[in-house]
């Protein structure tokens, strides 16, 4: 599962339309699958909804396996 974030663009070119991307892996693999684990090892397959709880933790529907998934923040 992938997390992204649009930036403004700082430079001062004359396009300021540009935006810079943060891609950060927050948990999962490229592996299509149903395995569980923290961090990396885990496995989604089809990550859809997200939602976050006011403790911090983090669910996703991995849709084709039929679950909800929970992520801590300890991973």
């Amino acid at each position: 599962m992938i997390s992204c974030k649009v930036f403004e663009n700082t430079s001062t070119e004359s396009d300021s339309t540009s935006k810079a991307w943060v891609v950060s892996i927050l948990a999962g693999s490229d592996t299509a699958n149903s395995g569980n684990g923290t961090g990396t090892t885990a496995q989604f397959n089809y990550p859809y909804g997200m939602a976050v709880d006011s403790s911090g933790n983090f669910y996703v529907a991995d849709t084709n396996n039929h679950r909800i998934r929970k992520i801590t923040p300890a991973g």
